[in-house]
């Protein structure tokens, strides 16, 4: 849906899907903006301020940041009017979320979270002063779900009701559940020591970033509520950002801070200009960070908006056509001889450790493996998991294992030169135990499966090394 291949219908599909959120963006952005209170003044300079705001994010960013925020419309939308119902929406796209991406499921898993909790039973305004519970956010949640936890238990499964439902239409039985999401958990709490470049960032700016946000709640009082609902899904995209770090990643973290921060100043009652400066520093502080991340570069406007979306529209199968012939002349380098594609025929076969071009550009029978890039399984369960793929009747016929010229660092280097080696080794050794070479390249290996065991049974060894002191 983000990055589509020009395949099949993906890319009419993404086209569709794409629209319709951009829209739901904008018309529950505008929603909210009416919605909250103020003087008729007030109010008109606050929906255009958001409008034009909302112009920049549509040109900014892609579907990750924007189903995020789409989200965060309806829920808060339900804050302000004390409508429920815009919950429902918002459950819709909880569960789109985690389907589609992690860092689009998550944060907006839990600002749903924040916001049945708060919403239960109370009179909660959001920007005024008047009629608002008072006390510490703990108490005030402590006394909300005593008041209403039969429609706060209700509210909190709709969102797993839809999972369940769209999992058992999809794949007709609960096979697998439990396994995908066991893998989820693993691949998100994993990913920070796993895929870090640990660039040499400025702390000082980054510093100053989570010092003007962790106190905002106590300058800009009138938009607590709404900070207590955003303040996860911050800590999120920060996870994913610094967790990775190369500049695709840190700039979408940024691009969703813009967000925050825009939805936050919507919130003010009255214009004052002390918020404005302060969310600026804030989203500037962290901006002037990313030039210290991986392929680090100032942020360039691109090319999205309505020129695009005509574009887009108006002459679909030339951009079709267009797309599909850049795919295939960037995947020839990826044809392997006629030699080798005769040895394996129809015959199935998996790619390792992550290069799936190969597949497409000699259009192979793939049986790939559960966690199809080795690197992501920096877990032993992850690791196990494709360890027993390979161990089992049903693994593919041959792997292609790809390898990097001579001249780069070394043959056995993975995603990010990563050491190969390191990456999966579980998997590792069902490979040389099940596999014989047939083949050899220097961009490649084709191993066989064969009934036999090359490797011995192994044993572990205590052992206590003395180092000198």
């Amino acid at each position: 849906l983000q990055t589509p291949l020009p395949i099949g219908q993906n890319l009419e599909i993404a086209l569709i899907f794409n629209t319709l959120l951009r829209f739901f963006f904008v018309w529950s952005g505008l929603k909210l903006a009416m919605a909250l209170p103020g003087t008729d003044r007030w109010k008109q300079w606050r929906y255009w301020g958001y409008a034009v705001l909302m112009a920049l994010w549509l040109q900014m960013n892609m579907m990750d940041v924007l189903m995020a925020a789409t989200t965060g419309h309806f829920l808060l939308l339900a804050l302000s009017t004390h409508r429920n119902v815009w919950l429902a929406p918002a459950a819709g796209l909880v569960v789109l979320g985690l389907l589609v991406k992690t860092i689009i499921g998550m944060p907006a898993a839990m600002m749903y979270g924040v916001t049945c909790w708060l919403t239960m039973g109370g009179n909660i305004w959001i920007g005024r002063s008047r009629g608002r519970p008072q006390g510490s956010p703990l108490r005030l949640s402590m006394r909300l779900f005593m008041r209403d936890w039969k429609n706060l238990s209700i509210w909190l499964a709709v969102p797993v009701v839809v999972f369940v439902t769209i999992w058992l239409l999809l794949f007709r039985s609960f096979e697998g559940f439990g396994e995908m999401l066991l893998g989820t958990l693993y691949l998100t709490a994993g990913n920070s020591a796993a895929v870090c470049h640990y660039p040499p960032n400025n702390w000082w700016l980054l510093g100053g970033f989570w010092l003007l946000f962790l106190l905002w709640p106590v300058l800009v009082k009138e938009t607590r509520l709404v900070w207590w609902v955003l303040l996860l899904p911050v800590f999120a995209f920060w996870k994913y950002g610094i967790s990775r770090e190369d500049i695709w990643h840190i700039q979408t973290s940024w691009r969703f801070f813009g967000w925050v921060f825009g939805v936050l100043l919507l919130h003010l009652d009255r214009f004052k200009w002390q918020p404005y400066v302060i969310a600026l520093a804030a989203w500037g502080c962290f901006y002037g960070n990313l030039k210290n991340s991986e392929s680090g570069s100032p942020y360039e406007l691109r090319g999205w908006g309505l020129p695009h979306f005509w574009a887009w529209t108006a002459h679909f199968s030339e951009k079709k056509q267009a797309a599909a012939a850049s795919a295939a002349e960037k995947i020839k380098t990826a044809v392997l001889p006629d030699s080798i594609r005769t040895i394996i025929g129809n015959r199935t076969i998996d790619i390792f450790p992550w290069h799936y071009a190969y597949a497409a550009a000699n259009q192979f029978n793939v049986q790939p493996r559960h966690i199809p890039q080795s690197y992501a399984a920096y877990h032993p369960w992850l690791d196990g998991q494709d360890a027993a793929f390979f161990s089992d009747v049903e693994s593919p016929d041959f792997i292609l294992f790809h390898l990097k010229p001579y001249g780069e660092g070394g043959q056995f280097m993975g995603l990010d030169d990563r050491y190969l080696l390191n990456d999966a080794p579980e998997t590792l050794l069902q490979i040389l135990d099940r596999y014989k070479v047939r083949a050899r390249h220097p961009k490649y290996i084709l191993l066989e499966k064969t009934d036999a065991h090359f490797l011995g049974e192994r044993k572990s060894i205590d052992f206590t090394p003395n180092w000198p002191q």
